[in-house]
């Protein structure tokens, strides 16, 4: 029988799952509510109900399913199999142990990491960043997440948080950011940063398409803001311009204190493309130092929403659960 793992991939929004073989090919797909919010047993099981239906589905297609990867949310031990928090699920989620209660369920090894460092380890291995040892990705989204991986490895720092670069502070006096500080890159290039600033503008009395395009004031979104930008609105534009220079003043210091290869962007404000990725390129070159800059390569990643599970799928392998 051809062999694949449980992939899960569980977001504030979906929880995607999918059946991925160990050459990363992604065989069947699956997404069902998370329904945040409802409590953390409600979850858990919606997690282990998703998981039951990729089973049935690699029995109709004769497959052997090898153990199951988690992409969780938030802060965790993610080699301890601890979820410490995951506010974006339930305030109430607190020091789970997922991959403990996952494998008594079902008597498969299952593993689980930070959500986007899957993202990163799925890009790493079939994606932008084949080849490359030192490389960060970054997630544009609701927030900024990143993956890093430095001589090859991924890094997570003495408490498995590490590599929080959406919470770079870039505005001493900035607005107030999810995690409690004032002025982080996250709290103005995050999508309802990125809101917030056209709603602003325009609430001020700057003249732009955006609404237009919109509807009404409520409707706006990041999505909405980079097609007035390509229809040429003046203030849709000088938003995506500020974006991406604010996110290239915070990579341009984790560059140089990481030095790496290459930079992936990846999520869904990132579909922006060159207007959005080129700008951070160039933001970088301008503020980073002259060898750090000159050496990292800025792309789009090119999974898209794949790369979630399958990066999910590789912590099996790449830990040494199965063979």
């Amino acid at each position: 029988m051809r062999e694949c793992i449980v992939a899960v991939d569980v977001g504030g929004t979906n929880i995607a799952t999918g059946l991925v073989d160990l050459n990363g090919n992604v065989l069947h797909r699956g997404k069902r509510p998370t329904c945040a919010g409802t409590g953390v047993a409600n979850i858990l099981k919606r997690i282990i109900d998703a998981i039951s239906e990729e089973l049935e589905e690699a029995e109709n297609q004769a497959l052997e399913p090898k153990g199951i990867g988690l992409g969780i949310p938030g802060l965790q031990d993610s080699l301890g199999g601890i979820s410490f928090s995951a506010p974006n699920l339930d305030p109430r989620w607190q020091d789970i142990k997922v991959p403990a209660r996952i494998e008594e369920h079902f008597g498969l090894p299952a593993e689980m990491d930070n959500d986007v460092r899957c993202h990163a380890l799925g890009e790493k291995l079939f994606g932008a960043g084949r080849g490359v040892d030192n490389m960060i990705l970054i997630t544009l989204g609701t927030g900024i997440g990143s993956g890093i991986f430095i001589d090859g490895e991924m890094f997570y720092g003495a408490g498995s948080c590490g590599g929080e670069v959406g919470h770079v502070t870039i505005a001493e006096d900035g607005p107030l950011c999810s995690c409690g500080n004032y002025g982080c890159v996250e709290a103005f290039c995050g999508a309802p940063g990125i809101t917030r600033r056209a709603k602003e503008a325009i609430g001020a009395g700057r003249e732009s398409r955006i609404l237009e395009m919109a509807g009404e004031m409520e409707k706006i979104n990041p999505r909405i803001i980079y097609e007035a930008a390509v229809a040429g609105d003046p203030l849709a534009q000088e938003i995506m311009d500020d974006t991406g220079k604010y996110i290239g003043i915070a990579m341009a210091g984790v560059v140089n204190i990481i030095n790496p290869e290459l930079l992936v962007v990846g999520g869904g404000v990132a579909q922006a493309g060159e207007m959005l990725i080129g700008r951070i390129r160039d933001e970088i070159k301008k503020r980073a130092m002259i060898k750090q800059a000159a050496l990292v390569k800025v792309v789009a990643a090119q999974l898209g929403e794949d790369a979630g599970l399958i990066g999910a799928a590789m912590l099996l392998p790449t830990r040494k659960r199965i063979d």
